[in-house]
């Protein structure tokens, strides 16, 4: 039973491999290959989750300096993280990765949170607009 678990989750693994290399959307790969969408959706959420950390590439931006008031307040050793979110965070050499893992696994929860209640937020004044007409900003 055991192997045939390993056998299908290798299965799965090579259709997502084959969906991410083909460059088609996955609608229309499982279309192509006869596979439920949702499902396939849930096997490579399950998936991601269980595999270990990949490589993040890094890209330095030539021809671009910090701020004299912020190189001269940092020490040299010391590296920025861009989320692509919008978010950062500053290291210095020598960090531990593993706490900074769990650290960002804390914060990752809180942007959600942050986010989502902007947009209710948002979703609030537009219905406030809606339902009061122009009284709704003396509201």
């Amino acid at each position: 039973m055991e192997q045939n678990r390993e056998a299908e989750t290798q299965r799965r693994r090579a259709l997502i491999a084959m969906q991410q290399a083909s460059g088609r959307s996955m609608a229309c790969f499982c279309r192509e290959h006869e596979l439920c969408l949702w499902r396939f959706y849930v096997w490579k959420k399950r998936l991601q989750q269980h595999r270990p950390a990949e490589f993040v590439a890094v890209s330095l931006q030539a021809g671009k300096e910090a701020p004299a008031q912020l190189s001269a307040a940092l020490p040299s050793s010391v590296m920025e993280l861009r989320h692509p979110r919008g978010w950062s965070v500053m290291v210095e050499a020598g960090f531990d990765a593993t706490h900074l893992r769990r650290q960002l696994s804390v914060l990752e929860p809180v942007w959600r949170a942050h986010v989502e209640l902007q947009r209710t937020q948002l979703e609030l004044e537009r219905y406030k607009k809606l339902y009061y007409g122009p009284r709704a900003n003396r509201l």
